[in-house]
């Protein structure tokens, strides 16, 4: 069988950040001022047409060890052992795909209650006739980052769907819509609406397109239990409106017992 050519393409923005990299990306120095941060990233390297070059490619950030514990090479290994399949990606954060079933809610409760209404609208405006709270997800279909590696088919797909939003917010900059996702977004760090509308419509382009073939990867019992540990040192620093003990009930109903997500 001949072995699938998987690649990466892993975006820093500050040298420190150069040492979390991995051999088996190629590193990538975002010095670019776009606030739309990965997803700019992901648009040029399709218009470059550099997703071509392989079977699966995919932009992934510095942080994708710290965030999933595992190496980039042996996720690509988890793609070459599982084939058929057209996109293939791993969550972070499964607490959030058990608490949210739909990724615009986790959102509005996140960064802003206005972001359903401002989100129905944008999408009015490009022609999209479904609005955000009928995007209901089950679990293996939700993703909070980037961390997706796809073929050159659902590459197509997916910039097809998500172009249309990109272009809206980058051609109508005096629009009251637009001057919203400009705002700054409630989060740790100065940063606006816009990459996390883009991230969050990959779960969306998912629920759209029932075509599309994809795999996510689960957990196991000692990765789960190695997330907890990582969740309770991430909340003990920031505020959160879930309990970490509630979260912990979540993932262990619904991962240590196998449950079907």
């Amino acid at each position: 069988m001949q072995l699938k050519k998987i690649s990466a393409k892993q975006i820093y923005f500050k040298q420190d950040q150069e040492k979390f990299l991995s051999s088996s990306c190629t590193p990538f120095f975002n010095n670019s001022k776009s606030p739309f941060l990965e997803y700019e990233v992901i648009l040029n390297s399709y218009k470059s047409k550099e997703f071509e070059l392989y079977d699966y490619f995919g932009i992934i950030s510095w942080r994708f060890l710290e965030k999933t514990l595992m190496l980039p090479e042996t996720f690509f290994s988890y793609v070459i052992d599982n084939p058929g399949y057209e996109v293939y990606f791993i969550n972070p954060f499964p607490e959030q795909a058990i608490l949210y079933n739909n990724v615009w809610e986790q959102g509005a409760i996140s960064h802003s209650l206005e972001l359903k209404n401002i989100m129905n609208k944008i999408l009015k405006e490009v022609g999209y006739n479904f609005q955000v709270e009928d995007v209901n997800l089950q679990p293996e279909k939700i993703l909070y980052c980037n961390y997706w590696f796809g073929n050159p088919k659902f590459w197509e797909k997916y910039i097809q769907f998500t172009e249309p939003i990109y272009y809206f917010i980058q051609d109508n900059k005096n629009s009251e819509l637009v001057k919203f996702v400009n705002d700054r977004a409630r989060y740790h760090y100065n940063v606006t609406f816009i990459p996390f509308i883009m991230e969050r419509l990959f779960s969306t382009f998912l629920w759209y397109d029932n075509s599309i073939k994809y795999k996510a990867y689960i957990f196991s019992e000692i990765e789960i239990a190695k997330l907890i540990v990582k969740l309770r040192e991430d909340q003990s620093k920031n505020t959160n409106q879930v309990s970490f003990k509630e979260i912990v009930k979540l993932l262990i109903r619904n991962y240590f017992h196998n449950l079907n997500l």
